[in-house]
């Protein structure tokens, strides 16, 4: 997925790509023309995107400071390191799947787990004083 909705961040993607002449496209010089010729622009990002890996294009768009990451099939998801390691795969029970995997959230509300560190953020600490759990999210 390639987020390079604004103007800047479009044209690195362009150049990234390898196509700085998509900016002066009058098919794709604006956000507005970009959305109208949708079809248009996937294709020709789709032809340019299938002659490298994912991992590769990644690599490339990251480096040029453009918004993008893998979109995932479920094993992928479920395999990913991060995820793992942040305990996000959790299980629900399915009269007919049995124990069915699916991905939690990686909030956690204080109080109800660990929390690493001091609390230094002064707000934090005057609702610590008051002694009450706090009503907030950590993430």
């Amino acid at each position: 997925m390639v987020g390079a909705a604004g103007q800047s961040i479009w044209a690195r993607c362009a150049a990234a790509l390898g196509h700085p002449e998509w900016c002066g496209d009058p098919r794709f010089a604006t956000n507005q023309e970009r959305k109208e010729n949708r079809a248009a622009l996937e294709a020709e990002m789709n032809a340019v995107l299938a002659t490298q890996t994912t991992e590769h294009w990644v690599e490339v768009l990251e480096a040029a400071g453009v918004p993008c990451g893998q979109v995932h099939t479920y094993a992928q998801l479920f395999d990913d390191p991060q995820v793992r390691h942040r305990g996000l795969v959790q299980y629900a029970s399915d009269a007919e799947l049995g124990e069915v995997p699916h991905i939690g959230t990686r909030s956690r509300f204080l109080g109800t787990d660990t929390i690493r560190g001091p609390i230094t953020d002064p707000w934090m600490n005057r609702l610590a004083a008051r002694n009450e759990p706090p009503p907030v999210l950590y993430i």
